[in-house]
């Protein structure tokens, strides 16, 4: 509402400062003759576009900055958003605990038996379906986060800011290194390169 009204006294003052220049010729018109009118004519159209231009270009960069206002606060409501997935929902909360605890032996079996049979499916209970599940999908979470900063939609910094620690956690974890190798066979090519980027670096 101020930057509105800001433009708005702007506009009016530009206006304003148009309106002193038209009387000023005017008065000018009774003490000068036709030709030295006529050059004053000339002068006060030149002047008065001046001001016009100098009030749109005001007006533009204010639109200007507050787009780019509006904008930084959809990306903050959208990082956010990534935020709350991570943390406070439930979707990744046992993987998150299992890596914090350094409680591993679980997905490690897992992803041995899954790496060891290769392209064959290999055979799970279905409680040890749903752990690999939730594990993988904790993988392709950090997998769209790498892809969304490798697109340049989140910057290092917002990376940093919210997952730092759980990505080096995910690799330095009790088994990390062969965490890292099922990473690299099961192809999560960009989650691979934020990790060198974010981790190893």
């Amino acid at each position: 509402m101020k930057k509105a009204l800001e433009t708005v006294i702007a506009v009016f003052v530009a206006l304003g400062a148009f309106t002193c220049l038209v009387k000023v010729g005017l008065i000018l018109c009774y003490r000068l003759d036709a030709v030295r009118f006529s050059a004053w004519g000339t002068y006060l159209a030149g002047a008065g576009t001046v001001v016009l231009a100098i009030a749109a270009v005001f007006t533009g960069v204010r639109a200007v900055q507050e787009y780019s206002s509006r904008n930084r606060t959809e990306r903050a409501k959208w990082v956010f958003g990534l935020y709350e997935k991570f943390y406070e929902h439930d979707d990744f909360k046992k993987i998150r605990q299992k890596i914090d605890f350094e409680d591993t032996e679980q997905i490690l079996v897992l992803i041995r038996r899954d790496m060891k049979d290769g392209k064959r499916a290999a055979t799970f209970s279905p409680s040890e379906r749903l752990t690999l599940d939730q594990f993988t999908d904790y993988l392709n979470f950090f997998e769209m986060i790498a892809w969304l900063w490798k697109g340049d939609l989140l910057s290092k910094k917002d990376v940093l800011a919210m997952f730092h620690y759980y990505l080096k956690r995910l690799v330095e974890t009790r088994g990390g290194s062969e965490i890292r190798d099922f990473i690299d066979q099961k192809d999560y090519e960009n989650l691979k390169h934020l990790l060198v980027k974010c981790v190893d670096e």
